[in-house]
């Protein structure tokens, strides 16, 4: 793991019942947080961590191929695929279309008040 630095956050999830539980036979996630880009607040600048935002950004833009995009339903399903051959196009391929659902505005006290 020689492209880890000091600073790195590693996520970790273990028991999803019970998320006090650190067992290590329980892992069933784990990763490395990479920062890709830092937003200085007070300037209004975001600076890019060159390495990390071009290795994000060449996997979320790669063309995997017709025959990959076939073979996995338009990226949606990778069941007919190998062990290997499903982390690897895991791992390779990122989507380019994320995804943000804010919460629900809350209720007003009123309401609350009432419940």
């Amino acid at each position: 793991l020689d492209w880890v630095k000091p600073v790195d956050l590693l996520r970790v999830t273990w028991n999803q019942n019970d998320p006090y539980e650190c067992n290590n036979e329980l892992v069933n996630y784990m990763y490395f947080i990479r920062t890709v880009a830092t937003l200085d607040e007070e300037k209004g600048t975001v600076t890019l961590e060159e390495e990390n935002f071009s290795e994000l950004f060449t996997n979320a833009t790669n063309d995997p191929g017709c025959g990959t995009c076939l073979a996995t339903c338009c990226y949606t399903c990778s069941c007919c695929m190998s062990g290997e051959d499903r982390f690897d196009f895991q791992v390779s391929n990122i989507s380019d279309r994320q995804i943000f659902s804010p919460s629900a505005t809350p209720p007003e006290s009123n309401v609350v008040d009432r419940l």
